[in-house]
């Protein structure tokens, strides 16, 4: 809805002559080719609140060719993949939703696809010696909810976030936790 209304302002902004066109910048521009243009904008906003799968494939790539797996801002030292064996663990909590089951797997899929790496699944709190937790959904901890809802209260909201602790995908709902993975 907000892409609407981002649309409605947008057209408000342009005026339409009496041909029916558009008055973009000084040129012509006609009604049907910025309709289509806007029709593009909105199917791209779309398309990007539906990419559970995307997230997780471009999350493995963004992080194994960084090659360190974090941000700038956090430890550099840190590599998911090390001599061609996982650097990484996958912690779910201790009773994981279908959703968050299902985010861990895929998640372990094309990190084993794009690295050759298998990412092993370890219990909350047992996280093996010099391993990086990849912790899903709850496993995060309860102060995930309070950070999450700091942005939106929509059950599809996630968080995202790389550390030196870890990397923490959760969502305020087992969904949105599909979707930041």
């Amino acid at each position: 809805m907000q892409n609407s209304k981002k649309t409605r302002e947008a057209l408000a902004e342009h005026p339409v002559s009496a041909s029916g066109e558009f008055r973009v910048r000084g040129s012509a521009a006609p009604l049907a080719a910025r309709g289509r243009q806007l029709e593009r904008l909105q199917s791209i906003a779309y398309a990007s609140r539906n990419m559970h799968g995307r997230n997780i494939r471009a999350l493995a790539v963004a992080l194994i060719l960084t090659g360190a797996g974090v941000t700038p801002s956090a430890a550099a030292g840190v590599a998911l993949v090390k001599e061609g064996s996982a650097n990484a663990v996958l912690i779910l909590p201790d009773a994981p939703a279908p959703d968050e089951t299902l985010a861990a797997a895929e998640l372990a899929d094309h990190f084993e696809k794009i690295s050759g790496a298998k990412l092993a699944t370890a219990a909350n709190g047992a996280i093996p010696e010099g391993l990086l937790p990849i912790r899903i959904g709850l496993a995060l901890g309860p102060d995930a909810e309070a950070k999450i809802k700091t942005v939106g209260s929509d059950p599809a909201a996630f968080l995202l976030a790389v550390r030196e602790d870890g990397i923490h995908l959760a969502g305020l709902s087992p969904e949105g936790t599909l979707f930041a993975a």
